[in-house]
């Protein structure tokens, strides 16, 4: 399988955001997610709420990663979660609120594909903070990925 994340996006992949609280995308992400793959939404919630009761997921720049290793789960689901004003109460260090919040499910047999996803996401997009504003002013998910794309 390839660490890059992006290969795991399509047009599909992009979802816009109705909640502007933490716990409402997370909620909207999962229903998405669900949709995708035969998956329990709780069990879902659980494996990120574990890993945000460690250090919140909101990594700076207007990105958050949610993300959640599931036992049996198979081949890596991204969804991105787009916020263009921002989610109020999920930001980074940084103190800007979250536009993009990408969920990262993973089996949990692959946790060493799960942190090289991540390694990707923050490579890809830590690097290029404008792509994070851009993706979130974009209404066109093949511009989306197409801004993805460029390097």
């Amino acid at each position: 399988m390839t660490t890059d994340f992006r290969s795991y996006l399509s047009a599909d992949s992009f979802v816009w955001l109705h909640h502007h609280r933490r716990s409402g995308i997370f909620t909207e992400l999962i229903e998405h997610a669900v949709k995708r793959r035969r998956i329990e939404a709780e069990d879902v919630f659980s494996a990120i709420m574990a890993r945000e009761k460690m250090m919140s997921t909101a990594v700076g720049s207007g990105l958050a990663i949610p993300h959640g290793r599931l036992p049996d789960f198979g081949a890596p689901l991204i969804l991105a979660g787009i916020c263009p004003d921002g989610v109020a109460d999920y930001a980074g260090l940084d103190g800007v609120p979250v536009k993009l919040a990408l969920l990262v499910l993973v089996d949990y047999c692959d946790a060493d594909l799960h942190l090289s996803l991540l390694r990707s996401i923050a490579g890809k997009l830590l690097s290029s903070p404008e792509k994070i504003t851009g993706i979130a002013a974009l209404r066109d998910p093949e511009k989306m990925l197409a801004l993805l794309a460029d390097n």
